[in-house]
């Protein structure tokens, strides 16, 4: 399987595959910025129209991100009530943890196992120049032939859809 991201979503996409959902969650309902960001992460990444992901049995990945897009509605809108409770709390550091739903941790934990579960990962790191190689590192049609080597579901690879900034 083949993921291309922004740079903007690396930390949220990294937890979530390393299924590190306490603390995706925790930085969702804490800071305003990645409550947003990561809601739109996740509408982005279980839309029809997402075609970041490259798979080797795409009938089998379409099909589970459809179930999981019906499941994410009704999570998006707990999701939403419990920011907005917490919100106003001065003490929402501390207690985010209690807060967070049994269906938002199932959600996230199954999410997590359906883009993480792979015995290899692997990140396609390009450097800040607009040179050929790097170009070929965020390039989907080279993931493509990469994902062709080995028709494998057991190694993911993460691409950056483009060339990072230096700052």
């Amino acid at each position: 399987m083949g993921y291309r991201i922004n740079l903007s979503n690396v930390n949220s996409v990294a937890k979530l595959i390393e299924g590190n959902i306490i603390s995706f969650l925790e930085q969702t309902f804490i800071d305003e910025n990645y409550f947003e960001g990561n809601l739109q992460y996740i509408d982005d990444l279980l839309s029809e129209e997402n075609t970041d992901f490259v798979s080797s049995n795409p009938r089998r990945f379409y099909s589970r991100r459809i179930d999981f897009n019906d499941d994410w509605r009704e999570i998006r809108k707990i999701m939403a009530s419990t920011y907005n409770r917490l919100r106003e709390n001065p003490e929402r550091k501390r207690i985010v943890r209690n807060e967070i739903q049994l269906e938002i941790l199932n959600f996230f934990k199954n999410l997590s196992d359906f883009i993480g579960g792979y015995k290899y990962r692997y990140l396609l790191l390009p450097g800040f120049e607009n040179s050929e190689l790097n170009n070929l590192l965020i390039s989907k049609e080279e993931l493509k032939k990469l994902l062709r080597i080995e028709a494998s579901e057991s190694y993911l690879i993460i691409q950056l859809k483009s060339i990072p900034q230096k700052k």
